[in-house]
This record gives C-alpha cells, sequence and structure tokens, in this order.
C-alpha cells in the first residue's frame, strides 16, 4: 500500500482511529513523516540512536515520493508551487461529491518536494560535520540499513536537476573523514564495507562520478589516517594472533576485502587490470601506494607467497621495490583536483619503508636490479626522491631509525662505487638533494663516504 496515494484521503477522512490496525500503522508513518519534514535532523537522529527500523521506513517514504512522483511530473500541466506542491483543488476528482467539497485545500506533493526533502535529511550535517551516514557507521548499523541510505542518495543523483555537490558516501565530516574512514575504523562488517564499494561502482557504472572516485578509499582524515590504515588499527589484534597461530583459513573474508580495497585504489594504474588478481600483480599494487598501505598488512597479504614474489616483473619490467621506491603515483582526492592525498605524514613514510625493507627481506638482490627505463640504481633513485641513511621514528619523530638509503646500502654495497646515469656518485647526488634539514644532507653524505670513500678519493 503506498502511503503518499493515501495522505489527501486520510486527511480528509480524518477516521483513523476507527480504521484496522493496517491502516491505523499507515497513519503514524504518515504523521512522522509531517513532522520529519519540518526537522532536518530527523533522519540523523534516528541513524545515530539505533532507530534502524524508523530510518528505514523514512529512507523508504523519500524513494517511494520520488519515484512516484517523478512518474506524474512529466504528465502533470500544473505550475508548482512555492512551497513545492501541486494545488490540485481545481483538477478533476475521482471522490465522490461530499469527498470533493472537502478537499478543496488538499495537495499532491511534486517532485520538488520530495526531493527537496530527500537532500535536507540525507545531507544534514552535525557540528562535527556528521551525516546520518556517518551516524549509523559510528554504531554499527545492519546491511540493510546502510542500503536504505544509499537508495536515497541514488533518488536523488537519478532524479534531481540539482545534484549535490559530493554523493553521499564521499562527504567528509569536518576532520576530513570520509563515511568510509569510519565504517574502516569502528568494526562495521565485512557486508557492509563490500556494499559501500559497491556504491561506488554503481555510480562510476552510470557515469555519475569518475572512475578515479575509488581512490576514495585511501582519502585520510586530517591525522593522516586512511581507510585502509583505520581498518588494519581495528582488527590488527586478531589479524596478528592468526597469523601468528597459522589460521588462515579464518582470514579469508579480510583478504578478499584489502585486495578489492587496494584494487580499488590502484585500478588507474597502466598495469595489469584483471580480476581477481594474482599475489604478485597484488604486492605491485601495494607498492604503488606504499604511504598508504600498513605496513602491517604486509605480513596477512602475502602469509603464503614465495620470497621469490620479490623479483617478479611488472607490465613495465619494473619490480616491486622499483615500484615501492617511486611511490608517487596517487590520484588526486576525488571531486577536488586541488586536495592532494598527504605523503609527508611519518606514519606513511613508516608504511613506505617498512615495505621496502620487508620486500629486501624477502630478496636482497632486487636491490641491484637497475631501473628498466634509465638504467638509474635503487639506491640513486632513493637519493632523488629523498630518502635518507637515518629516518624519523614514528613514535618519538626523532631521527634514529634505519632509513632507505642504509638499507639499500646493506643489500648492495657496492653500490656505493658506481655511478649513476648523471655522472655522479650517490654521495655527490645526496649533496644536491634539499632535505627540510641540512643536518640530513650531511649525515646521508657523510655515511655514503664512509662506507666507501674510494669515489672520492678517485674524484680528487
Amino acid at each position: 500500500m503506498k502511503t503518499t496515494s493515501l495522505t489527501p484521503i486520510l486527511k480528509v477522512l480524518n477516521i483513523g482511529a476507527e480504521l484496522d490496525p493496517s491502516i491505523q500503522q499507515t497513519i503514524e508513518v504518515i504523521n512522522a513523516m509531517d513532522f520529519a519534514w519540518h526537522d532536518d535532523q530527523f533522519l540523523f537522529r534516528l541513524t545515530s540512536t539505533f532507530g534502524w527500523e524508523e530510518a528505514v521506513v523514512i529512507c523508504d517514504e523519500l524513494v517511494t515520493g520520488i519515484e512516484n512522483a517523478s512518474l506524474t511530473s512529466s504528465s502533470a500541466t500544473m505550475p508548482n508551487q512555492e512551497d513545492g506542491t501541486v494545488n490540485i483543488s481545481s483538477s478533476p476528482s475521482n471522490f465522490n461529491d461530499a469527498l470533493h467539497l472537502n478537499s478543496q485545500s488538499v495537495e499532491c506533493r511534486s517532485l520538488d518536494f520530495w526531493i527537496r526533502h530527500a537532500k535536507s535529511q540525507l545531507t544534514y550535517q552535525d557540528q562535527w560535520g556528521n551525516t546520518p551516514l556517518h551516524a549509523a557507521l559510528y554504531v554499527h548499523p545492519p546491511v540493510h540499513v546502510i542500503d536504505a541510505l544509499f537508495r536515497v542518495g541514488r533518488s536523488i543523483y537519478k532524479y534531481s536537476h540539482d545534484l549535490p555537490e559530493l554523493p553521499i558516501w564521499a562527504v567528509p565530516a569536518k576532520d576530513d573523514s570520509t563515511p568510509f574512514l569510519v565504517a574502516c575504523s569502528t568494526g562495521t562488517s565485512i557486508d557492509g564495507l563490500q556494499r559501500y564499494l559497491d556504491e561506488i561502482d554503481y555510480y562510476i557504472e552510470r557515469n555519475w562520478v569518475l572512475p578515479r572516485a575509488r581512490v576514495l578509499v585511501l582519502k585520510p582524515d586530517n591525522q593522516g589516517t586512511s581507510p585502509l590504515m583505520g581498518w588494519m588499527t581495528y582488527h590488527d589484534r586478531f589479524i596478528t594472533s592468526h597469523i601468528k597461530l597459522g589460521v588462515e583459513r579464518l582470514l579469508t573474508t579480510y583478504d578478499e576485502l584489502v585486495t578489492r580495497m587496494v584494487w580499488f585504489a590502484t585500478q588507474h594504474l597502466n598495469i595489469s587490470s584483471g580480476y581477481p588478481i594474482t599475489r604478485a600483480l597484488l604486492l605491485h599494487r601495494c607498492t604503488h601506494i606504499a604511504r598508504q598501505f600498513p605496513h602491517q598488512l604486509l605480513d596477512f597479504m602475502f602469509l603464503t607467497a614465495p620470497n621469490s614474489i620479490a623479483m617478479v616483473r611488472d607490465d613495465q619490467n619494473k619490480l616491486p621495490l622499483h615500484n615501492a621506491i617511486d611511490g608517487d603515483e596517487i590520484l588526486p582526492v576525488p571531486f577536488d583536483s586541488s586536495i592532494q592525498i598527504d605523503d609527508t605524514n611519518i606514519s606513511n613514510e613508516t608504511n613506505r619503508n617498512t615495505m621496502i625493507e620487508t620486500i629486501l627481506t624477502w630478496d636482497p638482490s632486487c636491490a641491484r636490479e637497475n631501473y628498466p627505463s634509465d638504467g638509474r640504481s635503487p639506491l640513486c633513485k632513493a637519493i632523488m626522491c629523498g630518502d635518507r641513511w637515518h629516518a624519523k621514528s614514528k613514535k618519538s619523530g626523532r631521527t634514529f631509525e634505519d632509513g632507505v638509503v642504509k638499507k639499500l646500502f646493506e643489500s648492495a654495497p657496492d653500490k656505493l662505487g658506481e655511478r649513476d646515469v648523471s655522472g655522479l656518485y650517490p654521495f655527490m647526488m645526496a649533496a644536491t638533494i634539499p632535505y627540510s634539514d641540512e643536518i640530513e644532507i650531511i649525515e646521508t653524505v657523510y655515511q655514503l663516504l664512509r662506507n666507501n670513500p674510494q669515489p672520492f678519493i678517485d674524484s680528487l
């Protein structure tokens, strides 16, 4: 039974108390909806206080109202009034004479009315910038509640001529946290997270957003925490304990989700794009987002992979180490090309450094393999990318941990004596790269010379 079609009749009859329970329930829904249209926070309060079924009713009513109004709007000839309704008092009535006399002031809600109220309910933001979708995901909603909110968003995009600035699943709070980051960080079910990724694909398939919207899975908040990092932080203890026990079968669903998230984040790359993807291809994709990929996930994702995976080349003949050192092929954040994903955060550098160290542990010989495009060694490339002999500690921020340059030297010490394609030795290159701290330049140059002074002696 469509509550929207009953609204004019029930208002005229005004005999709700005498109706059977099913119609009485319909009247209660209508009364709630009439209240909701005057309160933009109504849906937000429901989703933030476990009012799941009530929230679904509101969402279904909005979707049904939009769809029904869209069917009649194309044939309607009456102009919309200022309040978004269409006066039907002068139109032919199907009611009997008595009802017709009492229906002079009855109004039929228009498409504009439903779109306007769907937007006001779905895009309401509290003082912290949280939307109803944020609020729901903070308290672990059932998947059908997420579905209901997404259906309203779809209806707005499908029928509105004045689209919101962002899809509801991409709206950030004031701390830049997207609903997906909230979902990953608070333990939303695997099914719920997969449903979220499905929704992004739904919009892309209909050309409502660009394919690069998938990189949303990397968008961090203002503290530098990305959805991948948030998800790993929440599940770290469970995953780590099962890795130690070797209970791989219990981690299958986790593996499938992370693999899909990595695929989302790197689908724009010009490498094999098949899905599902092999472990070797997955490693290449992970190295392209080395700074955003939680280093704790490496052991989990490649638990059963052989060490030889470090020597598997991609379509451009590059090794995983090469891509991890580059680590600069991230697209701008979706919907705003002026915002870039932050690569300067210490935790992001820790992720990249740990990934490089892990790859070198699997097979140190890959540090001897030069880049196929220009013949530059991994050591010289790392120096050009601004890597140092020591790296900053994630815990203290002090510069005392082994950096990428030192790790590459330990894996291939003979590379210190080779000239780069530019004609410079590694220590010379380090002296030409601007660092944020002059002490870092002096330290890196000194360590390179200390461990192999022969190039300096030869240049005298």
